[in-house]
């Protein structure tokens, strides 16, 4: 019998680094120290997944188009480029030309199968006496957390993909 499948929310929430902090300090904390902080909680709160998602600042450059900043939410309207812009053939093609990239250093992505599991889980003492005491020591807190929720659907996985669409003219997968 195939096994039921069960809906698996993920939550993302974006921070900066505290001032002072290098980058090297700051992912370095957060790795080695919290990450190791974090665990037990995860799993004692029932969360089946925490990664980190690191972007230092020499990534965040590489993809910004050089005559556009990186702002911390003001993404760029697509009716404020130019019409060559929107093309695929223009410079970077309309994504590239479009994207305003964000100025967090990074973001959290929890994976929970109830979102009464993930608010339940920051009531918990442990987060309360020891994770958010840790976080004081990285985590810029004058800087809004920006999160989101949602669901992944994947469209290719591993190099393949995974929804009934044509990979080639008449070989439908």
């Amino acid at each position: 019998m195939a096994a039921e499948h069960q809906t698996v929310y993920r939550i993302t929430t974006f921070f900066s680094r505290k001032p002072g902090l290098t980058d090297e300090e700051f992912y370095n904390h957060w790795y080695n120290i919290h990450g190791r902080l974090c665990a037990p909680w995860v799993v004692k709160a029932g969360i089946l997944g925490y990664k980190q998602f690191h972007t230092p600042p020499t990534l965040r450059s590489a993809l910004r188009p050089p005559d556009r900043p990186s702002t911390p939410l003001a993404p760029t309207s697509l009716t404020s480029l130019p019409p060559s812009s929107l093309s695929p053939a223009g410079p970077g093609g309309a994504f590239a030309e479009s994207m305003a990239l964000q100025t967090y250093d990074g973001g959290a992505d929890f994976y929970v199968r109830s979102l009464s599991d993930f608010t339940n889980a920051f009531k918990d003492e442990y987060y309360l006496t020891v994770i958010k005491e840790d976080e004081d020591k990285f985590v810029d807190r004058t800087r809004v957390l920006n999160s989101t929720v949602g669901v992944e659907r994947w469209v290719v996985r591993d190099g393949k993909v995974v929804v009934g669409v044509e990979n080639e003219v008449g070989e439908e997968r």
